[in-house]
């Protein structure tokens, strides 16, 4: 005769076991999306050569790279973003970066992080919180064509 304490446990230890499962299938497909993803995004590079086809967004910011220095990059998106109906609330600046923070109609916010290196000024727009891609996009766009006849970095 089983012992009904035994049987109990087992029922436990059984369930226990049933709900692990999907838990560890969704943990092991979200891993792999995530594992493909970020092998992605390690493999392309944004050119500054062609910023707007090669603009690329991760995560929730628009990664583009541009040849014009940090500070025409800068009053580039200035001029957009008024001419966009959006004021400029914040500036942090350092030598080789400069964080911008722009509110819209409705306090929208637009981050923009510009960082420069020797050969490019790396552009990365991040609309809203959880970013908008195609309006990042339509962002960098407007921004590119203000630079226009940006002189090359010298």
């Amino acid at each position: 005769m089983i012992n009904r304490a035994k049987i109990v446990i087992l029922a436990k230890s059984c369930c226990t076991a049933c709900m692990r499962f999907p838990f560890i299938i969704a943990l092991g497909a979200l891993a792999a999306t995530g594992f493909i993803g970020c092998v992605s995004a390690l493999t392309s590079e944004p050119s500054p050569d062609d910023p707007l086809n090669s603009a690329i967004f991760r995560v929730n910011m628009l990664d583009a790279r541009s040849h014009a220095s940090l500070e025409t990059v800068r009053e580039a998106f200035d001029t957009v973003m008024v001419a966009e109906g959006f004021t400029r609330t914040r500036l942090d600046r350092t030598d080789n970066e400069a964080e911008l923070t722009y509110r819209g109609e409705g306090d929208v916010p637009v981050v923009v992080k510009l960082k420069t290196f020797e050969e490019f000024t790396n552009i990365r727009i991040r609309y809203r919180l959880t970013g908008d891609e195609h309006l990042s996009r339509r962002l960098l766009e407007k921004v590119i064509q203000e630079l226009g006849g940006a002189p090359e970095r010298s």
